[in-house]
C-alpha cells in the first residue's frame, strides 16, 4: 500500500497549474485552451496560417512584425511573477532562413528583460537580463519544426530543444514582465519574420507530465522524427 501511495504521488506533479495553453486554432485563434480561460492580446494585426502545422497544434501565428504580434495577458503574467518553478513551452517552425528571431520575450513593464531567440548562426540563445548565452550551437535548421522549453526547478533554469537538455543556467526567477510571442516587444526588435509559432504553453511546475500536450498533427512541413510519443522532456525531478 505504501509503495502504491508513493507511486501515485510521483506520477502527478504537486500544485501543477496550466497558466496558459494557447493553440492557434482556426476560429479561436486567441483563445486559451487551458482551464483558466485567458485570451492572448492581439497587438496590431497578427498573421495567422492554417497551413503551418507545428507540433500538436493545428495552425500557427507569424511571421511577426514590430507592430503585429501577440502577447500573454496580465492574468497569466501575474500568476508567473516571482515563480522559481515553472515551464514555458513554445512550438516553432523555421522557414527559408535563420536570423535573429525571438521565440518569446519580455513585453514592456518592470525590470527583468528576457528573450529566447534564434540567431543568424543557427544557434539557440537565452538572454536573462544579465547573461546572454548559447544554449546550443548550429542546432536550428531552416524548414524544420522544434519544441523549445524554458524550465526551472527552483534551483536552476534549463533550456530544452525537442525534449533534450541543451543548457543549465543559474536560477531565473520570473520577473514582473509580460510575455510576447515571436518578438521581444519590450525592445521592439527580434520579430520572427522567418518562422511560425504553433502553440505556447505556460505552467507553474517544473515537470508537468499530466499537462504536457502530445503531438496529434504531423504535417509534411515538419520533420516527424523530432516529435516522439510521449512528448515529455526526459527529466524526472519532482518538487
Amino acid at each position: 500500500m505504501l509503495r502504491l501511495l508513493v507511486a501515485l504521488l510521483l506520477a502527478s506533479p504537486l500544485s501543477a497549474t496550466v497558466l496558459g495553453d494557447y493553440r492557434f486554432a482556426n476560429g479561436a485563434r486567441l483563445t486559451d485552451s487551458g482551464p483558466l480561460g485567458n485570451t492572448l492580446i492581439a497587438n496590431g494585426v497578427p498573421v495567422y496560417s492554417d497551413a503551418q502545422n507545428v507540433g500538436p497544434y493545428g495552425s500557427a501565428v507569424g511571421p511577426m512584425t514590430a507592430a503585429n504580434y501577440v502577447s500573454l495577458p496580465a492574468a497569466v503574467t501575474t500568476a508567473l511573477n516571482g515563480l522559481t518553478s515553472y515551464r514555458v513551452t513554445c512550438y516553432v517552425s523555421t522557414t527559408a532562413g535563420v536570423a535573429f528571431n525571438a521565440v518569446f520575450g519580455a513585453t514592456a513593464g518592470g525590470g527583468g528583460g528576457f528573450v529566447m531567440y534564434i540567431e543568424n548562426t543557427a544557434n539557440l540563445r537565452w538572454y536573462d537580463q544579465t547573461t546572454d548565452g548559447v544554449a546550443c550551437s548550429s542546432c536550428i535548421t531552416a524548414g524544420q519544426s522544434y519544441k523549445i522549453e524554458l524550465a526551472s526547478d527552483g534551483a536552476s533554469t534549463y533550456v530544452y530543444l525537442d525534449g533534450v537538455l541543451k543548457a543549465t543556467r543559474t536560477l531565473f526567477t520570473w520577473p514582473n514582465r509580460g510575455i510576447s510571442i515571436g518578438i521581444r516587444s519590450g525592445n521592439g526588435d527580434g520579430a520572427m519574420t522567418l518562422g511560425y509559432v504553433g502553440g505556447f504553453l505556460v505552467e507553474d511546475c517544473f515537470t508537468c507530465p499530466s499537462a504536457q500536450p502530445t503531438p496529434t498533427i504531423l504535417s509534411p512541413y515538419m520533420n516527424p522524427k523530432q516529435f516522439r510519443f510521449p512528448f515529455v522532456s526526459p527529466v524526472q525531478v519532482f518538487r
